[in-house]
């Protein structure tokens, strides 16, 4: 049996939530077509908080999902008018960094994670 897996259901509820976030992103990505190296290092750090890796994953998992909330960030600044286009996968992304750096992920993180 191998000692890594996929989905960690014992971490906390926000940790899950930033888990399938990542996931999801992934695997929405990959069938519009539209994967990228950020969406594929969130899959990968999914992965590591999953498996509680503090450095490779959850920290991974914050950078990526910062990028994520600053590149939207600067599409609408660029252009005003795709705030209608991406106001749905904003709220996605602010929500998983949210998830990411709540207190809770933060403790659990300090305390369990390698």
């Amino acid at each position: 049996m191998s000692e890594y897996r996929w989905f960690n259901s014992h971490e906390p509820q926000t940790l899950q939530i930033a888990q399938i976030l990542l996931y999801l992103n992934a695997v929405l990505a990959l069938l519009s077509g539209a994967l990228s190296l950020p969406i594929l290092l969130g899959a990968v750090a999914a992965f590591g908080i999953a498996n509680e890796k503090k450095w490779w994953g959850y920290w991974l998992g914050v950078v990526v999902s910062a990028y994520a909330v600053g590149r939207y960030i600067e599409l609408v600044i660029e252009d005003v008018s795709l705030i209608k286009v991406i106001t749905i996968p904003a709220i996605f992304a602010v929500a998983l960094l949210v998830a990411l750096l709540h207190e809770q992920s933060r403790s659990y993180k300090r305390i369990w994670f390698k």
